[in-house]
């Protein structure tokens, strides 16, 4: 019963079993194997060898309440299972259970006809039997007194239907000339035959190993024979019978063959039987000799016999909750970055960056491969060609400003401070690149220390230009004694010492930080991981606060210089720089902050440098190439002012200054006093070219050799 139950794949079955050793002794058998492999018990009862029709309604009700269990195992006699499958058929519809027979009934279906469909498609097991004609023969032949045996008279009345004691029996009639149906051998005497000669040997093997018993007969052979010696010498058994061969298991039960029916329609008889498979308990094999047939139970879709389970298999991606009966339970969701952990019946969450595996039915997690920054890929290819178009823009301005070096505009804005603030220009459109590359903990700190200083060195010339500006204008307000630390060897000391604090600060938080690049996923739901540079908060933080200080002086500073001449936008354009500086800020920081990807937080780093560079590219030096190329003789005007009546005026000096003589006041003598309007411009008649290879001018408050100006050049009427 257990192999065809395996085969089948039912996994929750019912057992109803008469009391008994017979019935209990093969439950026990069964739900061992049961629990062994898997196979869950849904009803389990225990009958009465006659059972009342009221137990038998109390079985079937049990039974439909746990219809899921279509597999039913009766292991009783025939008048019992008729009982228990009539009344199941009164509860339930017709096909609603297979019923599994034991040998006690397995013979029986054609008595059982008054069932009607309710048996169909039922198996049968029962030992295989073998018919023996010669004990057929002698058995049909004999009368009363051809036999010793006690119970042939009672037999003998039963099937003439007379009485020996009364004289009323023919003892001349053997069972051939009986009328009755079953005055045949029962069809179970061969194995009676082949019990009985184990038994003989046995107890003949028992009366040799006992030199005391040999020879011993009748009551004295008994007293030799005990249970135990008796069973070692049964158990010892090996020899062939009419049944096959003979052999018992460590429990005493026979290791034979056993013969599995179905039960099919017949038109005449209604039930017929048809030998499917045979199965060897001394192999363990079952052997199929017909195939299965379902006329009354149709298999479902995509099977080819009916189920007979409590629960189907939860769909992919759901947890079993099992319930009271292992092979019952209830399918929960799972989480879609859960697997299954305890056999399917748990969601457990992957580790981070891990996703569950299909190819291991989600039991186990697999790393998510990452997304890296990639040249190859649109975002890459976009913000590198952007880099590059960018970096030849700032090189040809470069090479303008190289090859115009010598021009006044140029000079007199401080040319190494415009190559710094040129490199730092171009330093930024290389960190776009650099921003492209496979996330490593070299590329990312080197990442970050260009980010930096491309900052810095760019704001810090310009706040020690901007300062540069803002001291020479205020000390002229005071006297005409050139300012110290202005010319160009301290500025650039100056700019490198700015420049130097930023390098410190990015040393120390690569040595404070160990980890500059990592895994990171926005969401464990989401099958999304990204490998990339990580720059700690307090690096960005410690950047931010000290560029924003350099932005902040250099607004101040292109303030409080607002006023100087009309000819000199240096300041104009310092403040536009900066001011863009401090939007850019604004609106890329915080985008930074709430940015879930780190992907899009590098995207936003390289568009803020891109743009920040850019403004300062055509704030600080398109101005000068628009001065040098089409302001030719811009300024070159000889410009008089006079600011009273006849007796003072202004009159222009020969480095372009300004001299206010006289106040129209009497008793005022000709002080002279200094214009900053047109300082650094030509004089009227100079003939001589300003730039060495273009003939333009410019503005600027510096003249041709970078230094002050000359303010002991002063002319008074």
């Amino acid at each position: 019963m257990f192999h065809i139950i395996k085969q089948h794949g039912w996994t929750y079955v019912s057992v109803v079993h008469v009391t008994g050793s017979y019935g209990e002794n093969g439950f026990k058998q069964l739900r061992d194997l049961f629990d062994q492999n898997g196979i869950c018990l849904a009803v389990v009862r225990k009958i009465s060898r006659k059972m009342t029709v009221d137990e038998a309604e109390d079985v079937a009700e049990d039974l439909v309440a746990h219809s899921n269990a279509r597999v039913v195992i009766v292991i009783s006699n025939r008048d019992n299972a008729q009982m228990i499958i009539a009344a199941t058929g009164l509860l339930s519809p017709s096909g609603s259970f297979l019923w599994m027979a034991s040998d006690a009934w397995a013979n029986s279906p054609t008595y059982m006809t008054d069932l009607g469909d309710l048996l169909l498609d039922a198996f049968l097991v029962s030992p295989m039997v073998a018919d023996i004609d010669e004990f057929e023969e002698r058995f049909m032949n004999l009368r009363p007194n051809d036999t010793a045996d006690p119970w042939f008279p009672e037999y003998w009345e039963r099937l003439f239907n007379c009485s020996l004691q009364d004289g009323t029996c023919n003892t001349t009639l053997t069972a051939h000339e009986a009328n009755a149906s079953d005055n045949r051998p029962t069809t179970f005497s061969g194995h009676i035959i082949d019990t009985v000669f184990m038994l003989a040997n046995a107890t003949a093997r028992v009366l040799a190993a006992t030199p005391e018993c040999e020879g011993v007969t009748g009551r004295g052979a008994r007293d030799c024979v005990t249970g135990p010696r008796l069973l070692s010498e049964l158990k010892a058994t090996r020899q062939n019978g009419y049944t096959g061969w003979l052999e018992l298991d460590a429990n005493g039960d026979r290791l034979g063959r056993y013969v599995i029916k179905q039960v099919v329609p017949d038109p005449v008889h209604v039930y017929d039987t048809v030998v499917v498979a045979e199965f060897d308990s001394l192999t363990r094999k079952m052997t199929l000799t017909n195939n299965v047939t379902w006329f009354y139970h149709a298999p479902l879709p995509g099977q080819d016999h009916p189920e007979s389970k409590c629960s189907h298999p939860c769909a992919a991606h759901e947890a079993r909750v099992v319930q009271e009966v292992t092979c019952c339970w209830l399918c929960n969701p799972c989480r879609v970055n859960d697997r299954l952990a305890f056999n399917g019946t748990r969601c457990e969450a992957c580790p981070p960056f891990t996703w569950p595996d299909p190819d291991t039915d989600e039991s186990t997690c697999l790393a998510i491969p990452p997304d890296t920054p990639r040249l190859d890929s649109v975002m890459g290819a976009v913000q590198t060609a952007l880099a590059f178009l960018c970096l030849l823009v700032c090189l040809l301005v470069f090479i303008f400003f190289h090859r115009h070096r010598s021009c006044r505009v140029i000079k007199a804005s401080s040319r190494e401070l415009s190559f710094l603030m040129l490199l730092a220009i171009a330093m930024g459109y290389v960190v776009m690149v650099t921003m492209v590359a496979p996330p490593t903990d070299l590329t990312c700190r080197l990442n970050f220390l260009l980010f930096c200083l491309s900052f810095t060195l760019l704001y810090g010339p310009l706040l020690v230009r901007a300062l540069r500006i803002f001291r020479i204008f205020e000390a002229s307000k005071r006297s005409a004694r050139r300012p110290r630390f202005i010319e160009s060897g301290h500025q650039i000391v100056f700019s490198f010492a700015f420049i130097a604090v930023q390098v410190v600060m990015c040393v120390v938080m690569m040595l404070e930080h160990p980890e500059w690049h990592r895994l990171s996923q926005s969401s464990p739901q989401e099958y999304y991981v990204e490998l990339s540079c990580e720059f700690p908060q307090a690096a960005l933080a410690s950047f931010l606060v000290y560029n924003v200080l350099l932005v902040a002086v250099c607004t101040l500073l292109a303030f409080k210089t607002r006023r100087l001449p009309d000819n000199f936008n240096e300041s104009r354009f310092i403040s536009m720089c900066v001011s863009t500086k401090l939007v850019v800020l604004c609106c890329f920081v915080p985008a930074y902050i709430v940015s879930q990807r780190q992907l899009l937080r590098m995207l936003m780093l390289a568009l803020a440098v891109a743009l920040n560079h850019s403004v300062a590219l055509v704030f600080l030096f398109l101005p000068k190439i628009y001065a040098v190329c089409y302001l030719e003789g811009a300024g070159d005007i000889n410009q008089t002012t006079v600011h009273g009546g006849g007796a003072g005026g202004v009159t222009r000096s020969m480095n372009g200054s300004t001299t206010e003589t006289g106040t129209g006041v009497p008793g005022l003598g000709g002080r002279p006093r200094v214009s900053m309007m047109n300082v650094g411009l030509p004089r009227i008649g100079e003939s001589h070219v300003e730039c060495e290879h273009a003939q333009h001018n410019g503005s600027g408050v510096f003249d041709s050799e970078d230094k002050a100006p000359n303010f002991n050049q002063i002319h008074p009427v």
